[in-house]
């Protein structure tokens, strides 16, 4: 039995910008399945991140430019 060694395989950089966003753009209200926040916020608070005394956001977009792609996730 014989082992090649083959170069190591290069993967494309990932070049990710973060741009304000203009005052007038509107989010679909259907991004994301409306489980996971609260799934998530469950999670957090199990864990003890999430105290009673806590105002909690769960509507709210990460927005970033990948490569030159907008990506949206809500």
């Amino acid at each position: 039995m014989v082992t090649q060694l083959v170069a190591p395989k290069r993967f494309a950089e990932i070049v990710v910008t973060w741009e304000a966003l203009p005052d007038d753009f509107r989010l679909k209200d259907d991004l994301v399945d409306p489980l996971l926040p609260s799934a998530l916020r469950e999670i957090l608070e199990i864990a003890g991140y999430i105290l009673p005394t806590m105002l909690i956001a769960s509507n709210f977009s990460l927005c970033a430019t990948l490569n030159g792609q907008f990506i949206a996730k809500s």
